[in-house]
Formats: C-alpha cells, structure tokens, sequence
C-alpha cells in the first residue's frame, strides 16, 4: 500500500499536528501499526508517522468538567463528518454505540446538530460522532466551535438493536448507502460482541476510512449497488438484513429481499432528525 496515496486520505500527514490525536486511539488513517496491526504496509517516503508518534506522542488535552472539547474532526466525502471529541465521564457512561444524540454549541447563538455515537474510547476519555453532511456556513460552525454540551436523545440510529442478542450465531447481512454507512463499523461491532456467525457489509461507495475499519473487523465487504445486494442474497444463507440509509434504500432492499423469496427480518436505520438552526 503506498503511503502517499494513503496520505490523501489525511490532509495533516507530515505537518507539525501530525501524528494527531487519532494515533493514540489506534485510529489513525495512514499508518497501520497505528490502527493497532502489527505489520507495516507502507512504502519509505521520507516520513513515518509511527516513528513520529513515539519521538512526539500528543496529549488528548485537558477535558471539559461537563461539556465536550473537540480533538479532530474528520470529512468523510460527501457524507459526513467524523468527530472525535474529549467528553466527561458523565458522557462516556451514558451514551451508547448508536444512540441519537445532540450536540449544542456553548457559544452563543446556540446552533445544535443531530449526530450518532460511534464508538467510546473511555481509557482516552474520548468519544466519537457521525454528523450528517452539512451547508457551508453550518460546517463553519461546528468546526469553529470550542465546545459543545450533549443531549441524550431518545432512541437509537438502528432498529432491532435491543434484539440484537437473538442474532448470535447467525449469518447477517449489511446493506449501506450515503450518510449511513459511516454507522457501518459501530453495528459490526455490535454484532460481532453479540457473536454473530458471519457478516457480510455492502456499501456503495468504497470509503477508505470505512473500509480500513472493516478489514480490521476481520468482515467480508464489497462495494456496488442494487445487482450486488441481489447477488450476495443468491450466494448466502442470511438469517438477518440491515439496510443503513434512506428510505429509498430500505425500499430497494425489501424488494430484493422478496423477489429472492427470503422471509428473513429486515432492521432499518433511523432518522436521528435535522439540523436546528
């Protein structure tokens, strides 16, 4: 794999904030050993983030007694963003894995955005997002703002999930598009904690922030569209289907599901609601 075409990926690679916080939560997007492997995958540019890491590994920063701060925040494409954030304990034992929360500016005038928790790192004291894509102005804004205050919302990004034990030892399919398929990773995680047999995710975008996480999962993915879903449903015996995405793909997915004749349960993403504003 070429570190160069990696370092696209990341637009701080070789700067002096890099490496960022990412690498201390094994998160980060250039290195491997970085991503918690034990091999280096790279070509020798001139620069290695891993050495850098260990000459001049960087603090989280202090967190807020009851507010978030923000560590890094990421754009996914089109899609989204991918926040990173120093959160208080208080966050870190009530927020779950794809809950519906919110998160409020402390600055005035308050701006509040809809977003899903991805993943906690309680031993980092950090906690991960996914915020739908955004106007410019109001991207401004959240990248700009210094702290935030969260609210708990009341249902979660996924349905089925406190049903999720009953899919131990079965075989289950992943079906993502647009904005949904940054939550790809946190219900892979969900399910494998749940042992589920096997996992097949389809995506219709080959993200490369997405991708790294599910080979790492140890899952089998594929990019494509409405033919591979098809395919992958003649192929394997699914006793589950998740379909991430908008209303549309719901749709595609249960008419693929009935034309291959599979009376199995079909869980569908939810809206966690718009932006306030």
């Amino acid at each position: 794999m070429n570190t160069s075409a990696l370092s696209g990926q990341c637009e701080i690679t070789g700067h002096k904030d890099c490496p960022c916080v990412l690498a201390n939560l094994e998160e980060c997007l250039v290195c491997s050993h970085l991503q918690g492997l034990d091999f280096c995958d790279c070509r020798w540019t001139k620069n290695c983030v891993y050495i850098n890491f260990i000459h001049d590994k960087k603090s989280l920063g202090p967190k807020g007694e009851n507010f978030l701060t923000p560590a890094r925040f990421l754009t996914v494409g089109i899609r989204g963003y991918h926040l990173f954030l120093t959160a208080p304990d208080a966050v870190l034992r009530t927020a779950g894995p794809l809950d519906c929360v919110s998160i409020r500016t402390r600055q005035k005038p308050e701006k509040t955005f809809p977003a899903v928790v991805l993943e906690k790192y309680p031993d980092h004291g950090i906690i991960s997002l996914a915020v739908k894509p955004l106007t410019a102005t109001e991207k401004n804004i959240l990248f700009s703002s210094s702290s935030f205050d969260l609210i708990p919302g009341s249902k979660t990004a996924v349905q089925g999930l406190t049903n999720i034990g009953r899919l131990e030892g079965m075989n289950v399919l992943i079906s993502a598009s647009g904005y949904e398929q940054l939550l790809a990773h946190a219900l892979v995680k969900r399910l494998l904690l749940f042992k589920a047999k096997d996992i097949t995710v389809l995506l219709n975008e080959n993200l490369s922030v997405i991708v790294s996480k599910l080979e790492r999962a140890g899952v089998r993915y594929q990019t494509g569209n409405e033919r591979s879903l098809r395919e992958a449903l003649k192929r394997s015996s699914f006793q589950a289907c998740f379909s991430l995405g908008p209303n549309s793909l719901h749709k595609r997915v249960a008419m693929a599901l009935n034309s291959a004749g599979s009376a199995i349960p079909l869980f569908i993403s939810t809206s966690c609601g718009t932006n306030a504003f």
